[in-house]
């Protein structure tokens, strides 16, 4: 396996067994795998100028100008923009295609936005500070709220409403300590008389 070079004698070569030198100084092709290489050890210089980074996290930053392919727009995608992506106060009537509340051109007098009894969309609904049936209630200058007369149970009663049935309980009260003429065939004049005083001081409180 071995032999002396001819021209040193003093040179031992190695050779296989057909007689060919081996050369153990240089790899031979496709002999040099991971494991062989240093971590490190290949520069750019060691590139080939076609060799490519493998991908973006390792390739050497690169001018704007200088990269090929890349798309002229951005589009957002469908369904791209979240809340969170959007600014406060960014939307405004102009944005909205279907705005929820139709807005007026100018302000319309016992006019505002709600609803009403009759209907539950939103929208320009009359208001009124006098009893109105299907208007929003609106209080007057001095804090009162205008009703009508109730009927069921819980509806709100007005002042009127309220002084009349007051006076109408204190005048059955005081009636009821009146006694009527047993037999007014018999009655004097003065049992109608004393009767009608009685009515009367009744009626005065």
């Amino acid at each position: 396996m071995t032999a002396t070079s001819m021209r040193n004698p003093g040179y031992v070569v190695l050779v296989d067994t057909d007689g060919n030198p081996v050369n153990i100084g240089a790899p031979g092709p496709d002999s040099v795998g991971t494991e062989q290489l240093q971590d490190g050890a290949v520069t750019t210089a060691k590139l080939a100028p076609d060799a490519k980074a493998p991908s973006a996290a390792t390739a050497d930053s690169v001018a704007w100008g200088n990269v090929t392919g890349k798309p002229s727009t951005f589009p957002i995608a469908d369904n791209g923009v979240t809340t969170a992506k959007i600014a406060n106060g960014a939307v405004t009537d102009d944005k909205l295609a279907t705005p929820k509340i139709d807005k007026p051109e100018t302000l319309i007098p016992k006019m505002v936005i709600g609803t009403t009894l009759e209907t539950s969309v939103l929208g320009i609904v009359p208001y009124e500070q006098t009893p109105t049936a299907d208007h929003l209630a609106m209080y007057q200058f001095g804090g009162q709220l205008a009703a009508a007369d109730p009927v069921a149970d819980n509806d709100a009663a007005n002042k009127k409403y309220v002084d009349d049935q007051h006076a109408l309980t204190v005048l059955k009260s005081a009636f009821a300590s009146i006694d009527p003429i047993a037999d007014p065939s018999t009655a004097t004049t003065e049992d109608v008389a004393t009767l009608l005083n009685s009515i009367l001081t009744a009626l005065k409180g």
